[in-house]
């Protein structure tokens, strides 16, 4: 990373969260945007056919018991 590892950057990456509390669901839906969270997790890489090129798609997979929040800017 040489200088770089300082600066900071955000990049957006889909997750998936099976079997949420009814608390965690209230409040991703009701507050999600711009919160920080903290999870434990699985990448899963999918590879499919779209118009004749392969697109591969990456997600999270969440552990719903690591979930944690961390931080809103919505409080």
């Amino acid at each position: 990373c040489g200088e770089r590892w300082n600066e900071q950057s955000m990049e957006i990456i889909p997750c998936k969260l099976f079997n949420a509390t009814a608390k965690q669901v209230r409040f991703l839906t009701e507050r999600g945007q711009g919160v920080l969270v903290e999870f434990e997790g699985r990448i899963d890489i999918t590879d499919f056919q779209r118009n004749g090129r392969t697109v591969t798609k990456t997600e999270v997979v969440v552990d719903n018991r690591s979930f944690n929040i961390v931080a809103s800017t919505k409080d």
